[in-house]
């Protein structure tokens, strides 16, 4: 620090003792920002003082010029104001490192939650989904993909605003890991993933909706979606794979065959339907062509997401009333919002539970609209009859 000697000092009390000792000035010195501050005591050639206990650097006696205070007293004065400058440079050093981790961890923080994804290839466009958690200072993550159902993520990260996550193959024909990278535009993220074949996809996620409603259903008129006698009302996937018939009043699948969606779609309803399936086979129904309570060969089984009654990957039935292969079975399904009642042969084996988001071989992810009934036929061979579906009023 460079001091002008004939410049006036102002912001020094002078203080000395009168005594056989030499006469000395106090200066109390601030350090950082608040209130803290250093003692300092100079030799004064002043020799005259108030006997004050020290000195602020706020003061109204001005020293005039370096002869009179001595250029030893300036070069500690120097130094001690050095100093306070120092930590007041450290104090906003630090206080910038704490304001970045605070945006650092915001940044984190917007991308939690559930996240309904589109993933854009040569021919269109698959849906997924992904939810993004935090336990302490972890990330965590579970993902849905083109098929399959929810699975955690193994790693997952968010490095100067970008969203990196992998994990393994499920069902995936591949013999890497899946890599999803993003970042977010406004509430939208947008980024890259790979195809089985190596290829460089696009895709987009927008926040899931709650589903909360504001009131409970009042419920409108049955109607039959299937008439016993065509495929009026319904339209198959898959056109060049169409194994299903009406035969006697009752919906049958014959693989190789696709799925079957109803024509009309649906917000909040009541579903009643009846089915038969064969030894090992296969079957599911889709609520708003989303989310899939599973058909299976499952009588016997210890209750499973993944088996029959559950909701494909997420919700696990109380009990498994199923009947044995090859027996007439019913559902009564309620959904409204996200929240799923299941009734399997009559009894509840879920109970108003929420549904997180879409399971695999869902027909998009827009959770916010309706959606239509669709009978998976990809699967196995399957029968239908009696499909009833109780709409709420509009």
């Amino acid at each position: 620090m460079l001091i002008n000697p004939n410049s006036e000092v102002v912001g020094m009390k002078n203080l000395s003792h009168i005594s056989n000792e030499p006469p000395s000035t106090t200066l109390w010195v601030p350090i950082g920002r608040g209130n803290k501050k250093i003692r300092l005591t100079l030799p004064s050639p002043l020799g005259r003082g108030d006997g004050g206990e020290g000195a602020e650097l706020n003061p109204r006696i001005p020293l005039r010029s370096v002869s009179e205070f001595g250029f030893r007293n300036w070069f500690w004065l120097s130094l001690a104001l050095a100093l306070s400058f120092s930590a007041c440079s450290q104090s906003k050093e630090k206080e910038s490192q704490q304001t970045t981790a605070k945006e650092s961890a915001g940044s984190t923080d917007s991308f939690l939650g559930r996240w309904d994804l589109a993933v854009k290839t040569e021919t269109g466009e698959y849906p997924s989904w992904l939810e993004i958690s935090k336990e302490g200072d972890q990330l965590k993550g579970r993902f849905v993909g083109k098929s399959g159902s929810a699975r955690p993520i193994a790693q997952i990260a968010v490095k100067e605003g970008q969203l990196e996550f992998s994990l393994p193959k499920q069902y995936e024909e591949r013999s890497d890991d899946l890599v999803f990278k993003g970042r977010l535009g406004g509430e939208k993220l947008e980024g890259t993933t790979t195809s089985e074949e190596g290829k460089t996809l696009q895709w987009t996620g927008v926040h899931a909706p709650s589903l909360e409603r504001s009131a409970p259903p009042e419920w409108g008129e049955p109607m039959k979606l299937f008439n016993g006698k065509d495929l009026t009302g319904w339209k198959v996937r898959s056109t060049d794979k169409n194994g299903w018939k009406a035969i006697k009043g009752v919906l049958v699948n014959t693989p190789p065959s696709s799925d079957l969606i109803s024509e009309q779609e649906f917000e909040d309803f009541k579903l009643h339907l009846e089915f038969n399936i064969p030894e090992k086979s296969n079957s599911g129904v889709y609520l708003r062509g989303r989310y899939e309570v599973q058909i299976e060969d499952g009588y016997g089984l210890e209750p499973e997401s993944h088996r029959i009654g559950g909701v494909y990957g997420f919700l696990t039935p109380s009990t498994n009333p199923s009947k044995k292969a090859g027996q007439w079975q019913s559902y009564d399904i309620t959904l409204v919002g996200r929240k799923v009642t299941v009734a399997l042969n009559g009894k509840t084996i879920i109970d108003n539970q929420e549904i997180p988001g879409i399971t695999g071989g869902a027909l998009n992810s827009n959770e916010g609209t309706a959606g239509p009934i669709f009978l998976q036929g990809d699967h196995g061979k399957v029968s239908y009859r009696n499909i009833v579906l109780t709409p709420t009023k509009k």
